[in-house]
């Protein structure tokens, strides 16, 4: 149940939002919905499960609330910068600064995934 918290824990919304504003076709931007709900059901389920209202929400876990409160604010930019480079890569098939947009892709890949790490 813990891990489950700590993976919930980190879902933002805000962030899935924004990729799927830029990224996501307007004819299939209605599916995240379905997958939103059956997100909060699940927090729910879980919070029913451990008797608190919060995720992540006893003493044992204060380290991993400051952890991913911490990392909020360092990734939350890097996802923007992602979002928006992926969707300039979307935007031509062959753009004259691909190889600039690919690396800064990458780069955003690592530093996501880096930033999620320091969390667990």
């Amino acid at each position: 149940i813990e891990l489950l918290e700590m993976v919930l824990a980190k879902t933002n919304k805000r962030i899935a939002g924004y990729y799927e504003k830029l990224l996501v076709p307007a004819e299939l931007q209605g599916i995240s919905k379905e997958v939103w709900d059956e997100l909060d059901r699940t927090m729910s389920g879980i919070q029913q499960v451990t008797g608190r209202a919060e995720l992540l929400g006893n003493e044992d876990n204060d380290n991993s609330r400051l952890a991913i409160s911490t990392r909020v604010p360092l990734v939350d930019p890097i996802n923007v910068l992602q979002a928006n480079v992926m969707s300039r890569l979307r935007q031509e098939d062959n753009p004259p600064d691909y190889q600039e947009l690919f690396d800064a892709f990458a780069i955003t890949v690592q530093g996501v995934a880096s930033g999620m790490g320091w969390t667990g």
